[in-house]
């Protein structure tokens, strides 16, 4: 028994031997196709250095590459080595990759989320190559030192998952990312683990750099942006977004590039005449960042108007205008068409000039109904003092209602209106006054005769505004609406 005792272990040591062997050969296999297809993937031929790549070579010769104590790869640097095309989703097989440095180089395409896989990995760099999309929301590991993907075309938000225990770098300058700075990455500021973050030139707003700015240990980079602000134009009004707390930023609102306002917290830009707009916003949290806008040209129209409407009166067409705000208004041009789209001038209203109180306008296109036309369209042309102008909505007038007989006149109105209408056959009528919510406010009764009627109605004492008269007769209603000034 004693005699087989060295033959038993010998037999022992040589299995141990041969799978430690094959585990390691099995390995080493495995990495080598990655390499492979690294080479394959990125015009390897075309490598400033390939030195006994795709060769039989041990692994360990092959230019840029080190093999760890395990017998697996530990380092791939092919830092500047005239790399082209995409990174290959094979990348991701290593078991034991520390280190990945494919900077300064050309590839192109998206980050594979099977870089995420690499539960080994300390160091990351793919800085300057023209990668894009979006990075991927699983890499990340708590053995993560260093991320470095700046000076590429990355896009979308930072994920979370690069949050981690040992991360030490994270720089992510010039690209195209925006959105928030996930607080699990800031956190690590707190524990004395992350002490370098660039996020310089790409697409934040304060929304991103407002909270990087706020932690007061390590180096943290977050201005410039190359963020464009889009101006938002609506009712005289120019508005801007720039993210994070409104009250603590200053906008410096700037007309054909001469500064015309400065304002704390409002976001906001009364526009009074025409020009290029444009604004810049700083942050009293993040003083090192200036936002800038878009430069929008904006054209003022002549004048506010809040209401446009005509009615037929007979054969003549009653129409009314109401404005809130006048700038620099010349003249009101009534344009009329039969088919809505050639317009033909009919005549001119002087404007007030400038007003910033209601001002009401009215216009008579006399025989208007005798034209051989069922639909009449009228539109305002309002034509400044510089000879500016804009063109209101576009109404339409029915001819085919010729036959109704309600007129008031003077419309608009200020103490007494005269109500016309026609009756075919005498009867009792009604003549009543409501606001535009229907409720009444005054009613007439009388009795009617064949043919014109006249109904004087006392409106002194009326509020301003639009008001509908509504004559009832023999069963036969119609409305008209009056403007009393």
């Amino acid at each position: 028994m004693k005699k087989n005792i060295p033959a038993i272990v010998f037999v022992i040591s040589l299995s141990v031997f041969t799978s430690l062997k094959s585990k390691a050969q099995a390995i080493n296999v495995s990495d080598s196709i990655a390499l492979v297809n690294l080479y394959d993937s990125t015009d390897g031929p075309h490598w400033l250095n390939r030195a006994n790549w795709r060769t039989s070579a041990p692994l360990a010769t092959w230019y840029g590459i080190r093999i760890n104590d395990f017998g697996d790869v530990g380092t791939v640097n092919l830092t500047a080595n005239n790399l082209t095309g995409g990174i290959p989703l094979s990348l991701g097989n290593f078991a034991l990759l520390d280190t990945l440095q494919l900077n300064n180089n050309h590839l192109s395409g998206s980050l594979p989320m099977q870089l995420g896989y690499l539960g080994w990995l300390s160091v990351l760099n793919l800085d300057s190559n023209q990668l894009t999309g979006t990075i991927p929301t699983n890499l990340g590991s708590n053995r993560l030192r260093a991320v470095i993907l700046s000076n590429n075309q990355l896009s979308g938000r930072i994920p979370a998952s690069l949050a981690g225990s040992q991360l030490n770098i994270l720089a992510l300058n010039n690209n195209h990312l925006s959105g928030e700075v996930p607080s699990a990455i800031l956190s690590e500021f707190n524990t004395g683990s992350l002490g370098f973050l660039y996020l310089q030139h790409n697409y934040f707003t304060f929304t991103g750099a407002e909270p990087v700015a706020a932690k007061n240990i390590g180096t943290r980079v977050y201005a410039p942006q190359d963020t464009i602000m889009p101006l938002t134009y609506a009712n005289y009004t120019l508005s801007v977004t720039a993210g994070g707390t409104s009250s603590n930023k200053t906008y410096k609102w700037y007309k054909d590039t001469l500064l015309v306002k400065t304002a704390i917290g409002d976001s906001t830009y009364a526009v009074v005449d025409g020009g290029r707009y444009s604004v810049t916003v700083n942050s009293s949290l993040a003083t090192q960042l200036t936002l800038y806008s878009d430069t929008i040209n904006v054209t003022v129209l002549p004048t506010t108007l809040t209401s446009f409407t005509g009615s037929l009166s007979k054969n003549d067409v009653q129409l009314y205008w109401q404005t809130a705000t006048e700038i620099n208004a010349g003249y009101y041009a009534i344009e009329r068409s039969i088919d809505g789209a050639s317009f033909k001038g009919m005549g001119n209203v002087s404007a007030l000039g400038n007003s910033t109180i209601r001002q009401l306008y009215n216009y008579t296109d006399n025989n208007a109904a005798k034209l051989n036309a069922d639909i009449l369209y009228y539109r305002l042309k309002m034509v400044d003092k510089d000879g500016r102008f804009a063109y209101s909505n576009t109404i339409k007038i029915k001819l085919a209602d010729a036959s109704t007989s309600l007129s008031v006149y003077p419309n608009p109105v200020r103490s007494k209106a005269a109500i016309a209408f026609s009756a075919a056959i005498a009867g009792k009528y009604s003549v009543d006054v409501t606001d535009l919510n229907g409720k009444l406010i005054r009613r007439l009764h009388g009795v009617s005769a064949i043919g014109a009627n006249n109904v004087v109605v006392d409106v002194s004492g009326l509020a301003g505004g639009t008001y509908l008269i509504t004559v009832t007769n023999n069963g036969n209603k119609e409305s008209l609406k009056m403007v009393k000034q």
